[in-house]
């Protein structure tokens, strides 16, 4: 599995990616049934990152390790060079 760490991302970002089975639709729910307090933050399946993406313009990410992976590298590449 290809991984990618986000050290500091600019919260005005979004999905630059529209992905099959993207979670883009279900965030409201999502996001209400995170646990209020967590350490780290792990995305197994980052495809379009719209989950990522809310909670990092949220600012529920901050202070927090966030780690990024994919079995696609290609995907995880685009990443890093977006980045």
């Amino acid at each position: 599995m290809n991984t990618y760490k986000i050290a500091k991302l600019d919260t005005k970002i979004q999905p630059f990616l529209k992905w099959a089975g993207g979670k883009r639709t279900l965030l409201p729910e999502l996001i209400s049934r995170m646990p209020k307090n967590f350490n780290n933050y792990f995305e197994p399946f980052i495809g379009g990152g719209a989950l990522f993406f809310e909670l990092k313009k949220l600012g529920i990410l901050e202070k927090k390790e966030v780690y990024l992976f994919d079995k696609n590298s290609e995907l995880i590449n685009t990443y890093k060079i977006v980045r």
